[in-house]
């Protein structure tokens, strides 16, 4: 699945795809702060509308798109080189 993502992040125009990787890398920083109490689950929830777009409001339309968003902040430091 990393590889997979990997190939798709990449062939995202520059500008999206360094938005991306600091927007994740942020949602992992912010995941790591407990008095936050925001795990991926919950920022793949609150940001997936916003990053994928909302397409239908069919609710597993929805749910895929949480998962995807949670995968990418799971995945983040595997599709990225953290130092780039």
């Amino acid at each position: 699945m990393h590889v997979q993502l990997h190939r798709i992040v990449f062939e995202l125009p520059d500008a999206n795809y360094f938005t991306l990787r600091d927007l994740l890398f942020h949602f992992d920083k912010i995941d790591k702060i407990p008095q936050v109490r925001m795990n991926d689950k919950n920022l793949a929830i609150v940001w997936s509308n916003n990053l994928l777009g909302r397409v239908t409001y069919n609710r597993d339309d929805l749910t895929i798109q949480q998962r995807v968003v949670e995968a990418l902040i799971l995945c983040a430091h595997d599709i990225y080189n953290p130092k780039e």
